[in-house]
């Protein structure tokens, strides 16, 4: 959750019809067991963006309608934005404060392995991404870090190759001191409207 959360229930809404329509793809699972499967919700019903963005990835892709139109080096550098996803996904974090904490040192480390991953034509992008981060010692929320992510994934998206290499400045503006409760409560709302309204 925590990370400019939807509630599955507004997902259901959303996805029933086509999960539905599609449930011999998924085994004959029900509506809701698929989505909790792919989803990933917090114990209050809660999805986090990057739940929601792999979770949607997968169920478009056992759909058979997950398209792109990315140019080469967007593809890779998008093979980082799913490999730093998933390294994001499985690391235990900090919840003292009730919310997902993360050491930019910890990011950096991923972002870094980021570039092996996203190729000779992805690296660069995520090289100029780790050096626009703040210092090592700054910690961040899960809700920032989604908002990172996902700024970067749109500005990538829309970019046109030229621009790829550009670093996305601006990001982890209000970053939260190891001891300090971070101030994001509305981070994540824009997502949340684009994928209502999408």
């Amino acid at each position: 959750g925590g990370d400019g959360a939807i509630r599955i229930d507004m997902l259901r809404v959303v996805l029933e019809r086509e999960i539905s329509d599609n449930l011999d793809l998924f085994g004959g699972d029900s509506v809701d067991d698929i989505l909790w499967a792919y989803m990933k919700p917090d114990s209050d019903g809660q999805v986090g963006f990057l739940h929601f963005w792999r979770g949607m990835e997968e169920i478009l892709q056992k759909c058979g309608v997950h398209r792109s139109s990315l140019s080469t080096a967007q593809a890779h550098a998008i093979e980082g934005f799913r490999f730093l996803r998933s390294c994001i996904l499985e690391m235990p974090t900090d919840q003292s404060q009730g919310r997902s904490v993360f050491r930019v040192s910890e990011l950096r480390y991923f972002i870094e392995r980021t570039t092996y991953v996203a190729g000779v034509e992805g690296a660069q992008y995520w090289r100029e991404q780790m050096e626009s981060l703040p210092g090592d010692d700054v910690c961040v929320t899960g809700e920032e870090v989604a908002s990172a992510l996902l700024a970067w994934l749109e500005d990538l998206v829309d970019s046109d190759v030229g621009a790829l290499n550009e670093p996305q400045s601006g990001l982890f503006e209000e970053q939260a001191e190891p001891d300090e409760e971070p101030d994001s409560a509305d981070e994540g709302r824009g997502w949340r409207e684009q994928s209502v309204s999408a």
